[in-house]
């Protein structure tokens, strides 16, 4: 019997970690498949809009625009890890494996550093940006390279 817990043992600790879940593979597996983090949008605007329209270079995030104020809702599960305020509006910086979500313009948040969100969870009010038009932006990074995050979003 003895042996058996041996073998037993030495199967688990020569195995450690092949057991344990890739969360970047998780996160991965869900591109494409996210809802928009607001109910009522009145327009999506994304890199390559702005590019033409301008002819620079922006963050490879996505714009939701609303005509009225109303709650924002977590788009990926995360660990938040950074709530900040820039002049009025908050930020919020999620982080799941080795994937950041960055949420820019809430006007308000109950949200804190530490807290683990869940996809639709209210994490704010929608904020006005600086041409007073309800939006908010969702960057979203590897590491530290950004990624385009309209590709993430259901058509």
């Amino acid at each position: 019997m003895r042996a058996l817990w041996l073998i037993i043992a030495f199967f688990i600790f020569a195995v450690e970690g092949l057991g344990q879940v890739d969360s970047s593979n998780i996160f991965l597996k869900s591109k494409g498949t996210w809802n928009y983090p607001i109910k009522n949008v009145s327009k999506i605007e994304t890199i390559i809009d702005r590019n033409k329209e301008h002819g620079f270079t922006d963050p490879k995030n996505i714009s939701f625009y609303a005509n009225d104020c109303e709650d924002v809702k977590c788009v990926h599960e995360g660990k938040v890890i950074l709530v900040t305020a820039i002049d009025t509006l908050f930020v919020i910086i999620t982080k799941f494996g080795d994937y950041y979500i960055t949420y820019d313009g809430l006007s308000k948040t109950n949200i804190k550093v530490g807290d683990y969100i869940l996809v639709g969870q209210e994490i704010g009010l929608l904020g006005k940006n600086f041409n007073d038009e309800f939006c908010i932006n969702v960057y979203l990074s590897i590491n530290d390279k950004g990624l385009d995050a309209s590709v993430w979003f259901k058509k």
